[in-house]
């Protein structure tokens, strides 16, 4: 081997050795920035939850002995003040989920994804039933991954493709197929649609594109599967027009030899 060809095998084998230093660190930091980010959220939480408490429990005092001296605003007022508390408790229980994601994930398993879609299914009777609805899935794989929480990826898509419609029975096929090195999944529906320039906002944590009046909601749930699907190593994106349905799409490593589940 010659003097030149030595010294750049030298050159790259330091430079790679930097880079996986480098890599190491980046990773390091990271791990260190989701800690300091779900410490962040148990201590707004507690900051938070004292005044709430407070709030809500004189709200409660207010109308339980004194309704009766309230005129008619003064218990529209009341009411105002006890929804806007509930909002807020649930901003702070979806601040704290969502920190959570990822950081405490349990072991990777085998995971069959029919008998997740069962349990979805199973979760969703009442919303299925109250609308109708018609939920349909193709046979789906086995992928490794938290079973919890790719089963709230699936339930928080069809309770969204069950809720954002508005004039028809709501109808939502859930595929899956293989390409290269991971599974992709999709959740289709007929409902309202999504404008494209909403694609990226959509998945903004507390992001809404509609007022509580019209559709409830926190505005959290594309947010978490965003996350849990990117914990996975997978990506996730929307494809949709208004007025002509849409279609979340989402990715897994295929990880396991298991082509599909039974």
């Amino acid at each position: 081997m010659s003097p030149e060809v030595l010294s750049d095998a030298i050159r790259t084998a330091l430079e790679h050795r930097r880079l996986v230093v480098e890599l190491g660190e980046t990773l390091d930091s990271l791990e260190n920035s989701n800690k300091a980010l779900e410490q962040f959220a148990y201590a707004i939480s507690h900051d938070l939850n004292e005044p709430l408490r407070s709030i809500t429990g004189y709200i409660y005092l207010l109308s339980k002995r004194h309704s009766q001296s309230l005129d008619e605003q003064g218990r529209y007022y009341v009411g105002k003040i006890e929804n806007a508390a509930m909002k807020l408790q649930d901003m702070i229980v979806s601040v704290l989920d969502y920190s959570r994601i990822g950081s405490q994930k349990e072991e990777s398993v085998a995971v069959n994804c029919n008998e997740i879609m069962k349990e979805v299914l199973l979760g969703l009777e009442a919303a299925i039933n109250e609308k109708h609805a018609k939920i349909k899935y193709s046979k789906l794989p086995v992928v490794k991954g938290d079973k919890i929480q790719l089963m709230r990826v699936f339930q928080n898509l069809i309770s969204n493709a069950i809720k954002f419609q508005k004039d028809k029975v709501p109808v939502v096929h859930v595929s899956s197929k293989r390409q290269d090195r991971f599974w992709i999944f999709s959740v289709k529906d007929n409902g309202i649609g999504i404008d494209p320039k909403h694609f990226d906002s959509i998945f903004v944590i507390f992001k809404r594109l509609h007022s509580r009046e019209e559709f409830q909601g926190s505005g959290v749930g594309l947010s978490v599967c965003r996350k849990i699907v990117e914990s996975h190593g997978g990506k996730i994106w929307v494809e949709s027009k208004p007025g002509k349905g849409t279609t979340f799409k989402f990715t897994i490593p295929c990880t396991l030899k298991v082509k599909s589940g039974k």
